[in-house]
């Protein structure tokens, strides 16, 4: 609850690309889940560098039937979000709850 951890990196210093464009964000509970929140950050990952908010997904009271998840809210719906190398989605939550998050993208590279 509260922490913040590293969920996603566009990472170019091993493949070599200058960007990542992320095409979709999924949040989605891994159990019941009482109101809280779940909020996601972007970080340039430098020592010391202070976490940038740019999302928060309110989360209802919900319980999980059989095997579908409680709770799955997309961030991305219409459009991408395009991250310079080197930096990094991070996520925390409200409560201590479990959820899964599923990035999806792909490297940009100039030839």
């Amino acid at each position: 609850t509260g922490t913040i951890v590293k969920i996603f990196t566009a990472d170019g210093v091993t493949t070599g690309v200058a960007w990542c464009e992320v095409n979709s964000i999924v949040i989605k509970a891994l159990g019941s889940v009482t109101p809280g929140m779940v909020r996601l950050f972007f970080n340039d990952n430098k020592i010391g560098a202070a976490s940038i908010l740019f999302c928060e997904v309110i989360i209802p009271a919900l319980t999980q039937p059989n095997v579908n998840a409680s709770f799955t809210h997309q961030v991305i719906v219409a459009g991408s979000l395009v991250i310079q190398s080197g930096y990094s989605i991070m996520a925390s939550t409200e409560n201590a709850e479990n959820f899964a998050v599923t990035i999806n993208g792909e490297d940009w590279l100039y030839p």
